[in-house]
């Protein structure tokens, strides 16, 4: 095991083990003069460049994944954090052999990779733990699904939308277990880019190749920090007969989508298609903010059949009807989109977009919505990150919004919204309006048909621009600022506290739905018994009657 950061002296005293060296240290190196003492923590640049020029054609690709991983800790440094000030001979020396800048050396008197505190907590007295902590939140089950019934029969039968981490993965699991015991399905194609290190989907699609399905994995081995886990997992997949496919050229695979093709006995073909925001990961489920759309429809089956078709051609030019497809249809959609509320602000002035994003930076999009706001269209944007658009611009962005909300779960949605309310064209997606997402990605976003779904995602988009906890609005001289606090909505505990209630008013329906069943039960065995002494006497008066008349 790995040495701890800190040592523990009481319940709420520790000591760094840098520090117990600093002060130490001198007695382990007999003989020789100590001159300084610092703690220093060392950035190294981790983005590994997948450059073609060295990948031979022949080269298994997982193999070439494995050998560029291990330079990942060679690389060059990019930042040199201390904990004190340097004299001009320190700092000399360090720099010389980091070869770094002396600007690139940062003293700082914050904690240095402070990842060790998720460990700290549970050295932690309960009463400490509880007052600095939140309080403790399971992921519901989804009032849309019925744990009594199959999850495909459910979804043939109505769309379902899944809200991360509010309610819970599992109906997603279940699918998938589903699928693989099914034996009308022939097929499950999917696309995973960062999965659990104990991922029940990676055993599920293991379990359906092993059941005879044919199942094809688009697996991204340049998740970045998940490349050992996901090569672990493609090796697994591959040695239960799953096909891996490894993505495209200098094209990462992000998008999030799974397919299941059942036959039934008269030959028809049915898809059971899975379009989420976010990763197939039971960990981070519970900490993201994420949607997870689950549809029987044709439309977007055949949408999802052709972009795994072209996902095993290596094609990226792929049309679709109804999905938007980065790095081309996602691009063409977009525009379109845009331009439609440009010519409806035009006509009527009802022109509107509202976006959820993590991230906008790409220029072409930002010129797009540009030239939006300056027809007048109303903008606005939820972008919890990168932020390379700066609203009320005079003749650039004066009718655009952002604000930004950070909480207890990271917000990870990405939602479009073109138009007003019950009219709008809405999408859920894995895209953020980064350039490398819209144009060197394959990315999906997936149109809501259901009203049902699509008036729950409008509501919950209201939701979150109601908070004026946590919310912070961007002005135009880029700074971000607090908004009047006026109803005291955290957008994050309202809807954890939205799913808590569904929970129970569904509990306390199934509840009143048994006593009524058992009383409708109870109450046509009393009526069967009744009928049976009415029979009974009837029977009874009518031998009487018989009597005399003989």
């Amino acid at each position: 095991d790995k040495i701890k950061r800190y040592l523990k002296i009481n319940d709420t005293s520790f000591v760094f083990i840098e520090d117990i060296i600093k002060e130490f240290g001198d007695q382990v190196f007999e003989g020789y003069g100590v001159e300084n003492r610092y703690t220093i923590s060392l950035t190294r640049n981790t983005d590994i460049s997948y450059d073609d020029d060295d990948y031979d054609i022949d080269q298994d690709f997982r193999d070439y994944m494995k050998s560029k991983l291990k330079k990942r800790k060679r690389l060059h440094p990019v930042r040199l954090e201390v904990d004190t000030d340097l004299d001009d001979d320190s700092i000399k020396f360090l720099t010389a052999q980091f070869d770094l800048d002396k600007e690139n050396i940062f003293v700082t008197k914050s904690l240095m990779q402070a990842g060790f505190l998720f460990g700290l907590v549970d050295d932690l007295p309960e009463n400490i733990i509880a007052k600095h902590t939140y309080e403790p939140f399971y992921p519901q089950q989804s009032v849309m699904v019925d744990d009594n019934k199959k999850m495909i029969d459910q979804i043939n039968k109505k769309d379902i939308i899944l809200s991360y981490p509010y309610e819970s993965m599992d109906p997603v699991i279940r699918l998938l277990e589903e699928a693989a015991d099914d034996e009308n399905v022939v097929s499950i194609k999917i696309t995973l880019y960062r999965i659990a290190s104990d991922s029940k989907i990676a055993k599920a699609l293991i379990k359906a190749s092993e059941n005879g399905k044919d199942v094809i994995v688009l697996m991204e081995l340049r998740a970045r920090f998940d490349e050992d886990n996901n090569i672990l997992w493609s090796s697994r997949l591959e040695d239960a007969g799953c096909k891996i496919l490894y993505g495209f050229d200098n094209y990462k695979t992000h998008s999030k989508v799974c397919l299941i093709t059942r036959v039934d006995n008269d030959g028809n073909i049915n898809y059971i298609s899975q379009v989420a925001t976010g990763n197939y990961n039971e960990k981070t489920a519970k900490l993201y903010t994420d949607f997870s759309l689950m549809t029987s429809n044709e439309a977007i089956g055949q949408d999802a059949k052709d972009l795994f078709d072209n996902i095993m051609l290596g094609n990226l030019e792929g049309e679709y009807n109804n999905l938007l497809v980065s790095p081309k249809s996602m691009q063409e959609g977009l525009d379109e989109l845009i331009n439609e509320q440009i010519e409806i602000q035009r006509t009527s002035g009802e022109g509107y977009i509202r976006l959820k994003l993590n991230s906008i930076s790409d220029r072409k999009l930002i010129d797009k919505l540009s030239e939006a706001s300056n027809e007048g269209v109303e903008i606005v944007m939820l972008v919890r990150g990168i932020c390379c658009i700066l609203p009320g611009i005079k003749d650039r962005t004066e009718n655009i919004q952002v604000y930004s909300l950070v909480g207890r779960y990271l917000e990870h949605h990405r939602v479009y919204q073109f138009g007003r309310a019950d009219n709008c064209k809405l999408y859920i997606s894995s895209a953020d309006f980064m350039t490398r997402n819209i144009r060197n990605r394959m990315e999906v976003a997936v149109p809501i048909y259901d009203e049902f779904i699509k008036k729950r995602i409008l509501k919950f988009m209201d939701v979150m621009l109601s908070d004026d906890v946590k919310i912070r609005r961007l002005l135009p001289n880029g700074e971000y600022t607090k908004v009047q606090n006026i109803h005291n909505i955290n957008a994050q505990v309202k809807l954890v506290e939205d799913a808590k209630k569904r929970t129970i008013e569904a509990k306390e329906a199934k509840s009143l739905q048994r006593i009524a069943n058992k009383n409708r039960k109870r109450n046509e065995e009393i009526m069967s018994e009744e009928r049976k002494k009415l029979v009974k006497e009837k029977n009874y008066f009518q031998r009487i009657i018989d009597i005399f008349r003989r």
